[in-house]
């Protein structure tokens, strides 16, 4: 498998309705960056050492894209042609692309399988890969075993309700213009507006393809799972109650935005989802579709406790028998001189955004301490970044408050063990320095571009360490074959359409804030060493 350092994905010129074509493009080298480290002491004396080597996926979205307790229809707020556009930016309740996350995260895991035996610029061998929340795109127990079989190997068969046929937005029963229906129109129907506006494609069997079982190759080396605001709520935003468990096991699928509903009920203005807002979108029209109990949503007790059902290493993959007892979801992993410090960032009364509580931030103190002393060098891994740590929702009597960005940052700032944060949520490549480490924010697996990262931390002989980030595509074809009869070609489509997104799209996907620029992507990111003699 060829990182990007060898070649890219790249965009052709678009098509008289707007769509781009992908191909194989130049590698891009790494750009270095500094982190209080004079740039002309960066190459003087000294053997480098490495010292970790990791892959770091985010942002999975494995979906049940035919479950009754998804809300599609929301997502049109963010359509182009939307009045609600300039409050909307984007919500992620809908994606063409949502019917392929299974095979899309197959072939990350091949191209992870790929670099096992030695990272891209140091040749050392991966010691694990972190998987860094939103595993599952709507908390549901069929999605979590999906999650895990394609990441343990074996037999995967993504498929809901009725096992005979397919039951969603992109089949006839309701036809909407305003979802890719890839099998194409029903006779007397006009296009729909994906293909007519954009010129998405009409896929005859598609339906079929993605539900059908695969052989999924499963990690090689060892993962790490890290909860999301999506393994934890409905559609990321709404906390488990009786009313949302009941949305998806139902037998009926809302279907369209009912009339008078304030877009403020999902949009980006608002992280937290009420009961309220919940039963203003129960006024929806339905349509009937297959119960399945498979869909219940899982609670983070019941998520933490599914990994130890897991045949992969390590058992409970980060996650240990105390999580189990006591129903957290972080803790302390230890690899060579390193230790990853995994954060649980949801918010568990509702919203997108995160925080931690009060129990947490202790426990963070006390590890944190424990490694300084030790002298071992911490990996922050979370879901969220510092900038989405906002959400300090809770109940109003209560006195336990929420832990936001600023005062963990603060705290983490305050040990100089601490040399990276790595973390998702925002589906964006990026890289800040925040004075004393660096912030490594990768893209997700079901948006443009799809890809994940190489971590290697590296002590240098010159008092300084060097992170080197590397940009991983998955094995999916650059350019779509037309083929649709195995994961990969499924995997290559599901990239094309990603780049083609209606709602986000830019002079090029090239060119989408998404992907980053040069200085999110292949970077040598230097900062001095706090444990140089």
């Amino acid at each position: 498998m060829a990182t990007t350092l060898d070649r890219t994905i790249t965009a052709t010129a678009p098509s008289s309705r707007g769509w781009h074509d992908l191909t194989v493009g130049a590698g891009e080298p790494l750009v270095r960056r500094f982190l209080k480290t004079d740039p002309s002491q960066a190459d003087a004396g000294g053997r480098a050492e490495p010292l970790l080597a990791f892959a770091h996926l985010s942002d999975l979205h494995v979906c049940d894209h035919q479950s009754p307790a998804r809300v599609e229809f929301c997502d049109r707020y963010a359509d182009p042609d939307s009045p609600y556009r300039g409050q909307v930016d984007s919500l992620g309740a809908y994606r063409p692309q949502e019917l392929m996350t299974t095979h899309v995260l197959d072939a990350a895991v091949r191209s992870v399988n790929s670099l096992a035996a030695g990272a891209p610029v140091t040749g050392m061998p991966l010691g694990f890969a972190i998987a860094t929340g939103d595993l599952v795109d709507n908390a549901q127990a069929n999605e979590v075993a999906w999650y895990l079989a394609l990441l343990d190997g074996g037999s995967v068969t993504p498929d809901s309700g009725d096992r005979r046929r397919y039951e969603g937005v992109a089949d006839f029963a309701r036809y909407d213009v305003r979802y890719w229906h890839p099998e194409g129109s029903p006779d007397g129907f006009a296009e729909d507006l994906p293909r007519s506006l954009y010129g998405y494609p009409v896929v005859p069997g598609l339906l079929d393809a993605v539900r059908s079982p695969f052989a999924a190759a499963g990690l090689v080396v060892p993962w790490l799972a890290v909860y999301g605001n999506h393994d934890a709520h409905l559609q990321g935003m709404a906390r488990s109650t009786r009313v949302v468990r009941a949305l998806a096991t139902l037998g009926t699928k809302l279907i369209e935005i009912p009339a008078g509903l304030d877009p403020a009920a999902i949009s980006k203005g608002d992280s937290h989802i009420d009961l309220g807002k919940i039963l203003a979108l129960l006024r929806s029209k339905r349509r009937r579709v297959t119960r399945d109990a498979e869909r219940r949503l899982l609670s983070r007790p019941e998520f933490v406790a599914a990994h130890f059902a897991s045949q992969g290493k390590p058992e409970g993959h980060g996650f240990s028998t105390t999580n189990k007892e006591q129903g957290t979801a972080y803790y302390r992993y230890d690899s060579g001189l390193a230790s990853v410090l995994v954060l649980d960032t949801v918010n568990e009364h509702g919203g997108y955004d995160g925080s931690l509580d009060r129990g947490q931030l202790r426990w963070l103190m006390a590890e944190l301490a424990a490694a300084q002393a030790e002298r071992r060098y911490v990996v922050v891994a979370s879901h969220h970044t510092l900038d989405t740590l906002t959400n300090g929702q809770a109940p109003a009597k209560s006195a336990a408050h929420r832990v936001l960005g600023p005062e963990i940052l603060r705290l983490l700032q305050s040990y100089s063990c601490v040399v990276l944060w790595v973390n998702g949520h925002t589906h964006t490549c990026t890289v800040q320095p925040h004075d004393s480490l660096w912030e490594i924010t990768s893209p997700s697996l079901v948006d443009w571009p799809q890809q994940g990262r190489s971590i290697e931390l590296v002590r240098n002989g010159n008092g300084t360490l060097s992170a080197y980030s590397v940009m991983v595509d998955h094995d999916g074809d650059a350019a779509w074959s037309g083929g649709i009869s195995s994961p990969g070609e499924l995997a290559s489509l599901s990239r094309a359409l990603s780049a083609n997104d209606w709602q986000v799209r830019a002079n090029s996907p090239s060119e989408s804030a998404r992907r980053g620029t040069v200085l999110d992507r292949n970077v040598e990111l230097v900062l001095p060493d706090p444990f140089a003699s």
